[in-house]
């Protein structure tokens, strides 16, 4: 039992390291999740990068920091739920994954392509 206890105090020590980095990054990981889920719905893949890549860049030239791996399931998205969603019936893709990250957050009737047409 002792050393099962032991390897969980490892995994809250990491959890609580990546909470620390998190933290510091609120800011700019919430204004680029704000409008990757305003903005990017109707635009393909490539766009939606793009501009991501655009935002960054501007971003960082106000020093605004944000999470160097931003991605929008791992800040905007919950894993079990978007696991939920693939089980019923959501293909896996991340243009998939991505607006239904935006249907879930959105709050208005969002605009988005439909990757399977």
């Amino acid at each position: 039992m002792v050393g099962g206890l032991a390897d969980e105090a490892l995994r809250w020590k990491e959890t609580v390291a990546v909470l620390e980095v998190d933290l510091v990054n609120l800011v700019g990981n919430i204004l680029l999740g704000a409008g990757y889920i305003s903005y990017v719905g109707p635009f393909t893949t490539g766009y939606r990068n793009g501009l991501l890549e655009k935002w960054m860049k501007f971003a960082s030239s106000k020093r605004l920091p944000y999470a160097s791996d931003f991605a929008v399931d791992r800040i905007l998205g919950e894993p079990v739920v978007i696991r939920e969603w693939i089980i019923h019936g959501l293909p896996a893709d991340d243009l998939s994954i991505e607006n239904g990250i935006i249907c879930a957050q959105a709050k208005r009737w969002p605009l988005l392509i439909d990757p399977q047409s």
